[in-house]
């Protein structure tokens, strides 16, 4: 069975990732119309099976950091407004904070900037899957035990 033949989402959980990210933006004074939600979905999910193939990856649900960081990055080409970008981080670390981690202030702005400038098809910047990765790393942070050493 391939990546793609085994490959399962839960509408659900899908449109609960689209809406914590659409409750956040309004936040920031973003209002997305049902039919801009609806083609976020259609066009995220595109690009999830893209990934999948391309990588022969096993999904078996919706990673709510990789697709709050496409479908925000898929709405923010359409809305043109950087507080969209904004609201996908503050979207992404929610669930951050959900796990009981978070990343910090400067950190989350230098993502801002970079993701941004992803638009701009600047070449230093880190685009839909550098926000992905930078907050999937983060969940899968350990927390060690402090050691002292003298």
């Amino acid at each position: 069975m391939s990546a793609v033949d085994s490959a399962s989402f839960h509408f659900d959980h899908v449109k609960g990732v689209l809406e914590h990210l659409v409750q956040i933006a309004s936040s920031f004074n973003i209002v997305i119309d049902d039919t801009l939600r609806e083609k976020a979905i259609e066009e995220t999910l595109k690009h999830y099976y893209d990934h999948i193939c391309g990588y022969d990856v096993r999904v078996t649900g919706i990673d709510p950091y990789k697709f709050a960081s496409w479908s925000g990055m898929y709405l923010f080409g359409r809305i043109d407004d950087p507080n969209m970008i904004a609201a996908t981080i503050a979207t992404l670390r929610r669930y951050l904070k959900i796990e009981g981690k978070d990343l910090d202030d400067l950190f989350c702005q230098k993502l801002l900037v970079m993701a941004y400038n992803d638009a701009k098809k600047d070449t230093i910047a880190i685009g839909k899957n550098g926000l992905y990765m930078s907050f999937r790393t983060a969940s899968e942070l350990k927390v060690l035990p402090t050691t002292t050493t003298n």
